[in-house]
């Protein structure tokens, strides 16, 4: 596993990851997608540090920023196991920043992200979470969002059961097909 950032890997699925169940279900997703696609997968996860004030000195800030890169790291850790173990090249960061500015800056070198719909902060109910919103608005690739219930016994279907569209072909392969036609869009300029 290499902590690298700046890359310039088009064919790299890059997920977020924050340990919680919907990020599972997107890690497996994402993983199906990388095997079958034959990319790499970049793990990016997020935290804040928040203000400890100014009597606790600095070496008490360093401490806690190392505490808190650490506990995000354990779940990027794992997940990279996981994917090193099905012979997925991967790569991970823990940056000390949210999430949704992390992942939108890597998507620049990403050909697809997946993230689920929600995180660990349940507070936005039944909407999509901050960092699936500013992805969907800003990414720079295609950007898959997993619903926070869907289970599938197969990881590589990424739509409900066959269903067929108006020209006859199966909505099962319209993501891929479409992720697969699309070309970057021209510089302006």
């Amino acid at each position: 596993m290499e902590d690298t950032t700046g890359t310039t890997v088009k064919d790299q699925v890059l997920v977020g990851v924050d340990g919680s169940e919907n990020c599972a279900r997107a890690f497996d997703i994402a993983l199906a997608v990388a095997k079958r696609r034959g990319w790499s997968m970049r793990l990016v996860g997020g935290y804040l540090i928040p203000s400890l004030g100014y009597e606790s000195g600095p070496v008490v800030a360093q401490n806690y920023e190392k505490v808190l890169e650490d506990h995000a790291r354990v779940p990027l850790d794992a997940l990279a196991e996981v994917a090193e173990a099905d012979g997925v090249d991967v790569s991970t960061s823990a940056v000390a920043e949210h999430a949704a500015d992390a992942l939108v800056r890597e998507t620049a070198d990403a050909g697809l992200v997946v993230v689920g719909k929600r995180g660990r902060n349940r507070f936005a109910g039944r909407f999509l979470g901050s960092v699936s919103a500013a992805l969907a608005a800003h990414s720079h690739c295609p950007t898959l969002v997993i619903p926070e219930k869907w289970e599938t016994p197969d990881p590589t279907k990424l739509l409900a059961p066959r269903q067929e569209q108006p020209g006859g072909e199966d909505a099962e392969a319209e993501p891929t097909q479409l992720l697969t036609e699309s070309t970057p869009p021209k510089p302006r300029g």
